[in-house]
């Protein structure tokens, strides 16, 4: 007989997150130089200089396996060299922004 764990302490909504979205789209959305896009509602020209599109081979790896298992409309960001203090996050999924983390060891 398996025992099951009821956990007060938080509610397992991954299920829900991963399939329940009335707007999804279920699409990757990469850039290239030239492009334009929108951030925290300005819009950007990836120059490859100032806005750059470059990112680690485990972001895309994770992006591809997220819409795999989802209904979500992920878009990869560039980075910001210019103008100064932006700080940009690493995907946009359904309009919600995202930073990647990865732990080793």
């Amino acid at each position: 007989m398996k025992k099951i764990i009821i956990n007060t302490y938080y509610k397992d909504i991954t299920n829900q997150w991963l399939r329940n979205d009335t707007i999804s789209k279920k699409i990757l959305i990469e850039y290239k130089i030239g492009d334009s896009f929108r951030y925290n509602k300005k819009r950007y020209i990836i120059d490859g200089i100032n806005v750059l599109y470059d990112y680690k081979i485990g972001e895309k790896t994770f992006a591809k396996w997220l819409l795999s298992v989802s209904d979500k409309r992920i878009e990869l960001l560039p980075r910001f060299n210019k103008p100064d203090g932006i700080k940009s996050a690493d995907y946009k999924i359904n309009g919600e922004y995202f930073d990647y983390k990865h732990t080793t060891g």
